[in-house]
């Protein structure tokens, strides 16, 4: 049995994150760090366009100025994707968690027990495709007891599949990957990947 999601709206990306065993003492839900490098490019990219604008240095056809406001468009891109990002880490030795949660200006650090949570499960979303066959997003989620905190969507990946194949044909990897997650946090594994379950956060 699923546990119920609290509705929950996102404004800004759904930023894949991934589940990463750091050794036996703790594991963290973040970004790949080539998106991490990629933000903070974004981010000081305006530094390098204004010194090739003070120096007047155009970027082959393009002008300096030009070339000085799309870096400021690429900042702004890089503080979208920050201020969609979700972050956790689980200590597994103290048995706490410390979660960034949240959208836009109104993210929060969150604290608490690992106790406070119920369940990890694994979700698959058919999604349309367009290579042919089908499409399905497979999800790892974690959700809190009574719901008091949304979910967070540990990891996920889209995989085509083959038509006709059952939604859970390539879900094996995550299957394996979500037992050993539930059991490093102590939690009870649903496997649910053989339905469609829509995303537990949908966008706003």
């Amino acid at each position: 049995m699923q546990p119920t999601p609290t509705p929950a709206r996102r404004a800004g990306l759904e930023t894949p994150l991934s589940v990463r065993f750091l050794g036996e003492r703790a594991v963290a839900f973040a970004p790949s760090w080539s998106y991490d490098a990629l933000i903070v490019a974004c981010l000081l990219s305006p530094i390098y366009g204004a010194w090739r604008w003070l120096r007047w240095e155009p970027l082959g056809f393009m002008h300096p100025g030009i070339f000085f406001g799309a870096t400021l468009a690429a900042a702004l891109g890089g503080v979208w994707a920050l201020f969609s990002m979700d972050r956790m880490v689980c200590d597994l030795r103290g048995r706490s968690y410390l979660r960034l949660e949240g959208s836009g200006a109104w993210k929060r650090v969150r604290r608490g027990s690992l106790d406070e949570l119920d369940a990890v499960v694994l979700t698959a979303e058919q999604v349309p495709s367009i290579a042919g066959g089908q499409a399905v997003v497979y999800r790892l989620v974690v959700h809190w007891k009574r719901a008091s905190l949304p979910p967070l969507v540990a990891e996920r990946r889209l995989c085509h599949l083959p038509s006709g194949v059952p939604l859970n044909y390539s879900a094996a990897p995550w299957v394996a990957k979500g037992s050993r997650l539930a059991a490093a946090l102590r939690l009870p594994f649903y496997d649910n990947s053989y339905f469609h379950t829509p995303c537990p956060i949908p966008p706003l």
